[in-house]
């Protein structure tokens, strides 16, 4: 199944101009510390990438799209040269008064995407910078992270989404197994190589504890708006 990266645009993966809060010059795009080999890394682990961003008042006199197109274009432009595509760039231009049904936290931009049940949802993340992220995450069903250069930079997600915890079950098929003295047992583990070393020591004993057999455990940009 596909499991995708849901990612915020101004201030995740660009930094997000102090005073005004738009990127709409060449010269406001500063990519967020390690963004593009992080990205590369996630893509390696088979995610797929949809950004999904507020861009306030976006096509209006404050916020022109001919100021806004050049610096857009730059960010996908840069990512693609260095492998990193979008399957979907989502972009709400309305502002909070607008009361728009299409801007996050609310759900009309990725509502396709939650109508679709073929993709991996357990494995799946929402990455923003504030807290309307993190509850956008929570409203389409997947896991948020809150990212933070300091406490939560790209390096700390792609190392947080890369290191797969592994699940093995040992089913004891013994005598005492069968009157449900053992049961079966979990182990969960965070470090695979911890993991194959133990894999290495799993055996089945039958109830005289002799070893009886070895197991091994084995780009398109949406504008969406509504017609006022």
């Amino acid at each position: 199944m596909k499991k995708y990266l849901f990612i915020d645009r101004d201030g995740t993966l660009v930094q997000e101009p102090p005073v005004d809060h738009q990127v709409d010059a060449l010269d406001k795009v500063v990519f967020e510390k390690n963004v593009i080999p992080a990205l590369l890394k996630l893509k390696e682990h088979g995610f797929t990438f949809v950004m999904v961003s507020n861009q306030d008042g976006l096509g209006t006199e404050s916020f022109p799209l001919n100021t806004f197109t050049p610096a857009h274009e730059l960010i996908l432009n840069t990512l693609q040269s260095q492998g990193i595509s979008f399957e979907q760039v989502l972009i709400c231009p309305h502002k909070p008064a607008d009361n728009c049904d299409c801007r996050k936290p609310k759900l009309g931009l990725v509502m396709a995407y939650l109508k679709d049940t073929s993709w991996d949802r357990e494995n799946s993340y929402f990455i923003g910078d504030r807290d309307t992220d993190v509850q956008m995450g929570l409203n389409m069903g997947i896991t948020p992270i809150k990212y933070n250069p300091v406490d939560m930079s790209w390096d700390a997600i792609a190392d947080k989404l890369t290191t797969v915890a592994r699940v093995a079950t040992v089913e004891r098929n013994t005598k005492e197994t069968k009157n449900g003295l053992f049961g079966s047992r979990r182990i969960e583990m965070g470090n695979l190589k911890l993991l194959e070393g133990i894999q290495e020591l799993l055996y089945k004993v039958n109830c005289s504890g002799r070893i009886t057999k070895r197991e091994r455990i084995g780009k398109k940009t949406l504008l969406k708006t509504e017609n006022r």
